[in-house]
């Protein structure tokens, strides 16, 4: 297969003139194989970005992604280039292990972030912030919502995790639900009337119990009554992502060299140059 590819890319790019390119959109075919391994393709709009569940997989992933990615790259190098693209790869591996710890816990629900979970989301993003601009990124508008006003959001509403995209998402299938059920009632008053009844019924506490209970009831049972085989997997993995999660904290924030410049390519290709001058 990836002589087939090598093949059909070098034939396209000849094609259209450009030579020098071929090997280029090859290497970032490969790149995106590693990424489908993981679960993460490019989006089909908006310039190919990133989805939200595409984006998660990359962040949880991030050691196994940029170790897999590091080798190909190797890979189709030359060998004076291989220290550099380490060297890289870690740099925003490390980016991404961090950004990890700090969207779990933007992501935790209303009303269930602790004190303990402030602590650690200001150690997170204090130390997101300093790999960042170390990598002398630019501050985007999300980046700067990240340093400056998630904290306060999250301790005045105890979580933020019910004001993500999918929450709002979710909005919309509320609204095409109502629309599906009242769409015969041509008064938008009767309309208004009748969700907001809705709503009330859904929300009473006696119903919400009761809801509980059909759903525990009906609830598949294992063998001794105990969780099954499942559940008790994905809480343990949680358990493993957890300290997995501190440990790289600590071992990030241990480091001096967190916040160190990371040279970019500018100034390397500069440094290169003067180095051939002087040479």
């Amino acid at each position: 297969m990836n002589v087939d590819l090598h093949t059909i890319s070098r034939k396209v790019f000849l094609f259209g003139g450009d030579e020098g390119r071929w090997r280029e959109k090859l290497l970032l075919s490969r790149v995106e194989d590693v990424l489908q391994e993981f679960g993460v393709c490019m989006g089909q709009y908006h310039g190919r970005d990133l989805e939200g569940p595409a984006v998660r997989r990359v962040l949880a992933n991030a050691r196994e992604i940029f170790s897999r990615i590091t080798l190909v790259l190797c890979e189709h190098c030359s060998d004076d280039m291989k220290d550099e693209i380490i060297s890289m790869c870690g740099h925003y591996r490390t980016l991404f292990e961090l950004l990890e710890g700090a969207t779990h816990f933007l992501r935790k629900p209303n009303g269930s972030i602790t004190d303990e979970d402030i602590e650690k989301f200001k150690e997170f993003v204090a130390a997101v912030m300093q790999k960042w601009r170390a990598l002398s990124l630019s501050v985007t508008v999300k980046a700067h919502v990240l340093e400056t006003h998630a904290l306060y959001q999250m301790e005045q509403y105890h979580g933020v995790g019910d004001f993500i995209e999918e929450f709002l998402e979710q909005l919309h299938q509320y609204t095409k639900r109502h629309k599906q059920r009242l769409g015969c009632l041509s008064d938008f008053k009767k309309e208004c009337d009748a969700i907001a009844k809705i709503k009330a019924i859904e929300s009473n506490p006696a119903v919400v119990n009761e809801i509980d209970k059909v759903a525990e009831a009906t609830k598949r049972k294992t063998k001794h009554g105990c969780e099954s085989l499942h559940e008790t997997r994905k809480k343990k993995a949680r358990e493993e992502k957890a300290i997995e999660r501190n440990q790289n904290l600590d071992k990030y924030m241990s480091n001096s060299d967190l916040g160190d410049h990371v040279p970019t390519v500018h100034e390397r290709d500069t440094a290169d140059f003067l180095r051939g001058r002087q040479a």
